[in-house]
């Protein structure tokens, strides 16, 4: 009967599908049955399991318009891949479920990559996307007061992020303009989230997600030219609306993995036959988890709630999710997060992605955003323990409320800087990386023969990696011998934990800098009369970025150009004699925007 009902669900939306005239509209699709919620005051059990916009999600790809629903309809993927074998880049957004009746279909973008670029904008209360000036400006879905967008990507420069967020009531951004410009070319993989906050099923809290992830060839999750399922599971273990944290010390009680363990979460991988199973638990920390022991109970909520979060690893465990990530740990869930109980509801959401996408993100009502890193290994089958940072420490400190899971221990909380000399003077460069620790941390952040450092730069459209292996001392310098440089990022691993930083330097040397020619250039000019020719010999110097070729004009005493020559692959060039007119004649180099003069000769 199931099986039957959502089939018909996903036979009703791919008829809603084919016949709408544009992709950007919106497209109700049915609701997705919920179980029901228990009695008020008891824990609420809500699984969220994306059934026919799961399916939808597996099968867009950006092709024309024209191909997609044929794709969709018959399943096959195969169709929409390029004939000659070459990687597709491909963009898609996916659903954003904003009530208890409806998704909400939030647009297609077709790709393609090469120079296209793509261009996001999130105000107004409206998402738009725009690709190219030639495909035109796409109004995505128009996003309610109580919706909060995150977009991710990665890129060829590492690690950045976009994140937008309207403010419950009162329609405004919290960052009115949210732009992100990169050319489509350069994307490895893009999350788009979309969720809604306001919704409410049985007295407790309900927060469906939806996520995306567009990858390239070089992604790990795309081989071969096949498309790998992702699939999303949210669920929601939380106390009852305005709950003063009680309940969660009830729920730690509970044996709650049990219920799991009989549900219907053990077969999700088969069920959906996915690639990748993307766990998300919500809201289970309550009020009090970022706080140390030491804060008033009746201010931040009894220290009892870290039982809560004992309870949230147990149950992503028994999830055997590849990924795992935790909702709104990091702010209250009874609406507050600062002392002050008039504060509006604070907004985060927080996950992990090992080894392919690691990024935490926390915003919460105080308009600042905090990235906080993850303790985390492949297959994840537990819960990373947030490092923390300034404002977000002690984040379910399981050892000292006797959570006895063994894999659950905190990771060190250790933080690094790094520091350069870039400074466009064409002169080598000095990285220096140092490992500090941070508020509430262990002193010795670093461990002599253990904690290794890792440099890389990108030049010239090169990859370079440096290593400082298992270094002694907390500090490691890299030395740079290279001038245009596109991107740095720097990684300590410590311990099991990676601390990334990326920075996009696409920095080029300055032009007019006097050391320039003869530090990139080598050049000099003979006359040999034996010969009756003259020659130029000149060559780059072997750890320098040709800036082109160089320009080589014979000017006589008058300042008249007699000849010009460029350098191409030859790197000797004979002018002969005879050419020239008897009279003094001297040679410029023109290189890298710069000019420089070199020698006088007489022709006879």
């Amino acid at each position: 009967m199931k099986n039957r009902i959502l089939s018909r669900q996903l036979w009703l939306f791919l008829l809603l599908l084919t016949s709408s005239r544009m992709f950007a509209q919106v497209v109700n699709f049915p609701q997705v049955p919920m179980p029901p919620g228990l009695p008020a005051g008891q824990v609420g059990l809500h699984q969220y399991l994306i059934s026919s916009a799961d399916v939808i999600n597996s099968q867009i790809v950006s092709v024309s318009k024209s191909n997609l629903i044929q794709a969709i309809t018959n399943g096959n993927l195969s169709t929409l891949l390029p004939g000659d074998g070459s990687p597709m880049s491909w963009i898609t957004l996916h659903f954003d479920y904003t009530s208890e009746t409806n998704y909400e279909y939030i647009g297609l973008i077709t790709d393609d990559a090469g120079e296209e670029y793509i261009n996001i904008n999130m105000h107004d209360n409206q998402l738009y996307m725009e690709i190219n000036t030639a495909t035109g400006f796409y109004r995505l879905m128009p996003l309610s007061d109580d919706v909060q967008v995150f977009l991710n990507y990665q890129d060829n420069y590492g690690d950045q992020t976009c994140v937008g967020l309207s403010n419950p009531g009162d329609g405004t951004w919290i960052e009115p303009d949210c732009n992100i410009r990169v050319p489509a070319c350069d994307i490895r993989m893009l999350f788009i989230i979309t969720a809604s906050v306001a919704s409410r099923y049985n007295g407790a809290n309900f927060l469906p997600v939806a996520v995306t992830l567009v990858d390239q060839a070089n992604s790990s999750f795309k081989r071969s030219g096949v498309v790998h399922r992702i699939t999303l599971v949210g669920m929601e273990i939380s106390n009852d609306v305005g709950g003063d944290g009680d309940v969660l010390y009830e729920l730690a009680r509970m044996n709650i993995y049990s219920i799991l363990l009989s549900g219907q979460l053990k077969t999700l991988r088969e069920q959906y036959q996915a690639d990748v199973l993307f766990g998300v638990i919500n809201d289970i920390c309550g009020p009090g988890e970022t706080y140390a022991a030491a804060s008033t109970p009746a201010t931040n909520g009894p220290p009892s709630n870290y039982a809560g979060c004992c309870a949230v690893a147990k149950v992503a465990q028994v999830l055997n999710a590849d990924f795992t990530g935790i909702h709104e740990i990091g702010h209250w869930l009874n609406g507050r997060h600062t002392d002050d109980p008039t504060a509006p509801p604070g907004r985060g959401y927080i996950f992990t992605v090992p080894n392919v996408y690691t990024r935490g993100t926390l915003m919460d009502n105080t308009k600042n955003m905090k990235r906080i890193n993850y303790y985390s290994t492949p297959k994840l089958k537990h819960l990373g323990v947030p490092i923390g940072d300034a404002d977000h420490n002690n984040v379910c400190n399981m050892n000292a409320y006797g959570c006895t899971v063994a894999e659950l221990k905190p990771s060190s909380t250790c933080s690094y800087t790094s520091t350069s000399d870039f400074d466009n003077d064409c002169t080598p460069t000095t990285v220096t990386i140092e490992t500090k620790p941070t508020r509430n941390s262990p002193t010795n952040c670093h461990v002599p023969g253990v904690t290794e450092y890792e440099f890389f730069y990108s030049t010239n459209g090169v990859n370079y990696t440096l290593i400082c292996p298992r270094s002694t001392s907390n500090i490691c310098t890299f030395n740079v011998p290279i001038f245009n440089v596109l991107f740095v990022k720097t990684k300590i691993y410590h311990q099991g934990n990676v601390f990334i930083n990326s920075k996009t330097l696409r920095k080029q040397c300055i032009a007019g800098v006097t050391s320039r020619a003869k530090e990139s250039m080598e050049w000099d000019v003979f006359h040999s009369p034996s010969e009756d020719q003259i020659e130029i010999h000149w060559y780059q110097s072997s750890n320098q970025i040709s800036a082109g070729s160089p320009v080589f004009r014979i000017y006589n005493v008058q300042g008249v150009v007699i000849k010009e020559i460029t350098g191409k692959s030859e790197y000797d060039i004979f002018v002969p004699s005879r050419s020239l007119a008897n009279g003094i004649y001297y040679v410029q180099m023109t290189y890298d925007h710069q000019t420089e003069i070199k020698s006088f000769f007489k022709a006879n």
